[in-house]
């Protein structure tokens, strides 16, 4: 209640403006459209241990930020901007899904693949309920275990061929067939397969946009269906990066190309392990952050 802006102290434009400011500064953090650009160039030109821990840590604190201060200290004027929210975020999966797919560097595949995901953490939030909000909770820590494991995937990739050129690259399964499997588990994660870590909050998000209680009712059923239908298109971008780099035809330069060494195999093991059991049993990690989520609902009163 302490963080509750009262209106009887601060006026309604003074909340809006502060809000707006909120907004704009997590909105880059996340990043969402169109504050985007500078992820993917930065993951791009960066090394495989800032490619993991810009996609396995820092964004996610853009979503802190918009929990803890826009709704929190802003709680009615989140209710009023939840509509708006909502919608940007099914045009974040829309538009970033949309870059993936024309761009040149598996870099910049995954990290728009990953821009696209994070608009269900902010569909999720604005749905103000408990379903929307776990899920959209979930999906960032979902994001963040199967865009590390991406990332890692492609950095020992590019370790063996020196380069992230989708049409320089092409059927390295068949001389790396460890980095494929791999490859393969964290893929179907992305695009949202049951039993897999990224299926339980897309399913959680969707169903709170459709429980949700907004005025706009025919805007947000919309924005749901639109959702389920970017869902379907985002398996062509994920499925058509694992086809270029792993199944086509293997090019002659690669064909002494050496598989995974035991460390890598040993990370990849982890961070498999960790999306299929938590893909099976998404209620292990939902229960440890579901009764903070009931408080925040509360401070909205919704």
């Amino acid at each position: 209640e302490s963080l509750n802006m009262d209106e009887k102290i601060y006026p309604v434009w003074f909340q809006v403006t502060v809000f707006v400011n909120f907004l704009i500064g997590f909105l880059v953090r996340v990043p969402f459209v169109p504050f985007h650009n500078w992820y993917a160039d930065v993951q791009s030109k960066s090394a495989a241990p800032v490619n993991i821990m810009l996609s396995g840590v820092l964004l996610n604190t853009g979503v802190y930020g918009l929990i803890r201060f826009n709704m929190q200290v802003f709680p009615e004027i989140f209710k009023m901007f939840a509509p708006v929210l909502m919608v940007w975020g099914i045009v974040n999966i829309i538009y970033a899904g949309a870059l993936s797919i024309v761009q040149p560097g598996i870099k910049k595949i995954v990290s728009y693949a990953h821009i696209s995901s994070m608009g269900f953490v902010m569909t999720g939030l604005a749905c103000l309920n408990s379903t929307g909000f776990n899920g959209a909770v979930f999906m960032s820590i979902a994001c963040a275990v199967v865009f590390s494991a991406l990332f890692v995937i492609i950095s020992s990739v590019q370790f063996r061929t020196k380069t992230t050129y989708i049409t320089a690259l092409g059927g390295i399964g068949q001389v790396m067939p460890k980095c494929m499997y791999f490859a393969l588990i964290i893929c179907f994660s992305a695009i949202g397969v049951p039993f897999l870590m990224m299926f339980t909050p897309k399913l959680m998000v969707l169903t709170g946009a459709m429980l949700s209680n907004l005025e706009q009712q025919l805007m947000v059923k919309v924005a749901a269906f639109i959702g389920l239908v970017a869902i379907v298109v985002s398996a062509g971008y994920i499925m058509y990066f694992f086809y270029k780099v792993f199944c086509s035809v293997l090019l002659e330069q690669w064909k002494k190309v050496k598989d995974l060494s035991p460390q890598e195999i040993a990370v990849l093991s982890a961070l498999c392990l960790i999306i299929i059991y938590f893909g099976v049993y998404p209620m292990s990690i939902i229960q440890i952050y579901q009764s903070v989520s009931s408080i925040i609902l509360d401070v909205i009163q919704v």
